[in-house]
């Protein structure tokens, strides 16, 4: 249990680092993340898979993921009488999380790439991709950053954590905003208070 809490708030430390959640944010009431004028309707689900070959330019599609869909998409309801807490600026995040039936050395053994799409209708509109590699940490965890394609805003990243039983559990968070006015104006060289 005290494995599972470290791994859960080094998650945590990480997604607040890249801007992904406010500090505190509940899930189990957050607000649908269409983000206002999104080429994605995140309701509709945003197709996501594991593609052969590297970004930009992968290949066939090798293991199908669940579509980053918002909070609201996955049945969690936001009691609208009830003000949302932290910071009015917060950018929306979406997520997907999905169990492929390999182990995290399997899909580490050749190129792979982690590729979102502008929707089902529009498959060949990439919105984010990102490169599988690297070395998993002791407990078989391997974070991995996913790129905006097409000017589309979007960008993120991708959890991929070995499991015992040989599968590999992905999880992807999803928002738009992040490289633009929201962080495209802080100074990385100098650390916040």
């Amino acid at each position: 249990m005290v494995f599972v809490r470290r791994r859960l708030a080094a998650l945590a430390a990480l997604l607040a680092l890249c801007g992904l959640v406010a500090g505190g944010a509940n899930y189990a009431t957050a607000q649908d993340a269409t983000p206002v004028g999104s080429p994605v309707a995140a309701t509709a689900g945003i197709p996501a898979h594991i593609h052969a070959g590297m970004c930009p330019e992968v290949g066939p599609v090798v293991f199908p993921l669940a579509d980053v869909v918002g909070a609201g998409a996955m049945g969690m309801d936001m009691a609208m009488a009830t003000p949302m807490a932290g910071g009015g600026a917060a950018i929306p995040a979406m997520m997907s999380v999905t169990t492929v039936q390999a182990d995290l050395t399997t899909i580490l053994s050749a190129q792979h790439a982690i590729n979102l799409h502008q929707s089902a209708e529009a498959i060949d509109v990439y919105i984010a991709c990102g490169d599988i590699g690297g070395t998993p940490d002791a407990g078989n965890n391997l974070v991995v950053g996913l790129a905006e394609r097409n000017a589309s805003g979007f960008s993120g990243v991708a959890w991929l954590h070995g499991n015992d039983d040989g599968t590999t559990t992905v999880t992807i968070f999803l928002a738009q905003g992040l490289s633009g006015g929201a962080m495209g104006g802080m100074d990385m060289a100098t650390p916040a208070a």
